[in-house]
């Protein structure tokens, strides 16, 4: 790592209040582009899933036009949370050396698919990025070699976010301990005048600026992800606050009433220049900035982990399980070890190496039990502790000094999995396009109840659906005061049923198209995420489903063939969120899907843009 990366510093520091967001930063509170049509796009977790999707989402938003450009050069912002961050957040800020094309691939007419166009995985692909080396096991042997080599276990599953979905692009450079020592900004103006400019010594730092195309602006960047905190009237309730990364700024951007976090101190009220996250506060400067030290700077890496943290907990699962016995683990190091190196060759390391270190330390366990590889895996006997954790200070409340204990960071979509609540921060936004790209469909239960996924019907007051309790959705107030539906209310409760209903009337009632429903809705207060009451918004709901119709403009009997296996034995297209490696296939089928159908519904998207 270079010492560059270590010092002292200089941020700007935004505050902001919970009556009233900010502008958008890149727009009016910042100087920055903005596009003018006030559309901003979410897309959802959901793993490889919702990658996939989102995958033909973009594809389709950038062959549609309005005027003489593409929708996505016009869309104002996009959140993503967890695996919808998978792919939009190396498309943001994709290199110049990769086209969108070849990056995103290329939407092909259902009744043009062949064999060979759906197993396709052509390099620099993002759906290849999850076809290899990527189930829950095979990461998790990738975390004991990355242990092997100095990576603390709170950065694992980050460093293995880097290796498979930025590595590939030149977003992550491999050094000799797998650590980022890079930075990311908004643009050339923006990194000098910000972060170069009152730190002579970043200059040398690589810095990631967002992807400049032509006749495209990108959409200014929201990735969302979440940190555990208590409440100063009862410390022992632990829940969430929303994290917002940009090309601006990091931070808890609302001031949740009564949240603190580990130190005890209030949190939120602003951000602070993204590539100064995770510091330690030192004093305030003029200008409305702060001086820190920090250890290495935020990366997009760090984004990447936090905001997917739910597979964290997965893979220590997944360790803990193979821990039950030495001869276990082992025998899952062995069956896993040759896909890892494999994997690990295409990031520079010597797939010799990385086989014969998981060999090691197979055989050191089977012979000597897990005490014999401490020292190994950074002093433990088993992987533990793989939750993302950072330092974290308060610009509404900056600590009176000393060094804060850290903080676990957690999944996005832990919070809110659909990313609307983060978008609904900016009064830019007056129209959003929300991809739900969910593991359920939209179904009617026995006694009429329209059923959608659990990330919706919070943001309008009500529980989840829950077939034991009369009826279905029960009020949000009534939740324990550990659950997190409580707070995710923005919408009135009275809109919640046209939505379900617009939902299931726009499925045919038989899957004839997916479910997709535009609502005009005013927010209702919500100072946990920082909204105030009275904002109206346009919101397009396109929701993850299955159409019959494109089904039937198939005409390759063996490409029908394979969706009709995907249909009968993997609940095609809503996959499981913990199976995390998809075939060429299986992503190419999900990703044509997503963009037929919104090109299909090609008016409902263009009337946003007029």
């Amino acid at each position: 790592m270079s010492d560059q990366a270590s010092g002292s510093f200089v941020t700007p520091v935004y505050r902001t209040s919970r009556a009233a967001a900010a502008a958008l930063p890149g727009g009016g509170a910042t100087g920055g582009p903005i596009n003018s049509g006030g559309v901003g796009i979410c897309l959802s977790g959901g793993g490889s899933r919702a990658m996939g999707a989102g995958i033909g989402q973009l594809q389709a938003l950038e062959q549609l036009t309005s005027g003489s450009a593409s929708l996505l050069s016009q869309v104002l912002a996009m959140s993503t949370v967890s695996g919808g961050g998978w792919v939009g957040i190396p498309f943001t800020y994709l290199p110049s050396t990769f086209s969108d094309d070849a990056f995103l691939g290329s939407y092909t007419d259902p009744g043009d698919l062949t064999e060979a166009i759906i197993d396709a995985s052509p390099d620099g692909w993002i759906g290849g990025q999850v076809s290899s080396a990527f189930s829950i096991p095979d990461l998790a042997t990738k975390a004991v070699y990355l242990s092997t080599q100095g990576v603390p276990s709170s950065m694992l599953w980050q460093t293995l976010m880097g290796l498979h979905f930025l590595q590939p692009y030149g977003l992550f450079p491999i050094a000799s301990d797998f650590q980022p020592n890079t930075l990311f900004s908004f643009d050339r103006t923006v990194l000098e005048s910000q972060v170069t400019g009152p730190n002579p010594t970043l200059a040398d730092v690589p810095a990631y600026l967002v992807a400049q195309v032509s006749g495209q602006t990108r959409p200014y960047l929201l990735g969302v992800a979440s940190m555990f905190v208590g409440l100063s009237s009862d410390d022992k309730v632990k829940l969430l606050v929303p994290v917002q990364s940009t090309p601006y700024l990091t931070g808890i951007l609302p001031t949740p009433d009564g949240a603190i976090d580990v130190n005890g101190r209030a949190v939120g009220g602003g951000g602070i220049g993204s590539f100064g996250f995770n510091s330690v506060y030192l004093l305030s400067v003029a200008g409305g900035s702060a001086s820190i030290q920090q250890f290495r700077q935020w990366s997009l890496m760090d984004i990447m982990g936090t905001s997917s943290a739910a597979f964290a907990a997965k893979l220590e699962e997944q360790l803990a399980d193979w821990s039950r016995s030495p001869e276990r683990f082992a025998a899952a190091l062995r069956l896993h070890k040759d896909s890892a190196a494999e994997s690990l060759a295409r990031a520079g390391r010597a797939a010799s190496e990385v086989a014969a270190t998981l060999e090691a330390i197979a055989t050191a366990v089977e012979t000597g039990g897990f005490d014999a590889i401490k020292g190994q895996l950074g002093g433990a006997a088993v992987l533990s502790g793989l939750i993302p954790k950072y330092t974290y200070w308060s610009p509404g409340t900056p600590p009176p000094g000393g060094v804060p204990a850290l903080q676990e960071f957690a999944d996005g979509g832990s919070l809110d999995n659909s990313g609307v609540t983060s978008m609904l921060f900016y009064p830019d936004v007056s129209k959003i396009i929300a991809f739900v790209n969910t593991e359920n469909a939209v179904t009617q239960d026995a006694n009429g109840y329209i059923v959608v996924d659990q990330s919706i019907p919070p943001l309008f007051g009500f529980q989840p659906y829950n077939d034991k309790v009369s009826p279905p959705y029960a009020p949000a107030s009534q939740a324990p005061a550990h659950d997190l539906t409580r707070l995710s209310q923005v919408f009135p409760s009275e809109d919640f049923q046209p939505l379900l209903d617009g939902l299931w009337n726009s499925i045919g009632g038989n899957e004839s198209m997916a479910p997709i429903f535009t609502q005009s809705l005013t927010t209702v207060e919500n100072g946990w995420f920082g909204i105030p009451a009275g904002r109206t918004v346009t919101l397009l709901w396109v929701y993850l489903g299955m159409s019959q119709t494109w089904r039937s403009q198939i005409t390759d009997w063996r490409v029908k063939l394979k969706l009709d296996e995907e249909l009968a034995s993997q609940d095609f297209p809503h996959y499981g969120t913990l199976r995390t490696q998809r075939s060429p296939a299986q992503i190419n089928l999900l990703s044509n899907l997503t963009a037929w159908t919104v090109l299909q519904n090609e008016a409902a998207f263009t009337a946003l843009f007029s």
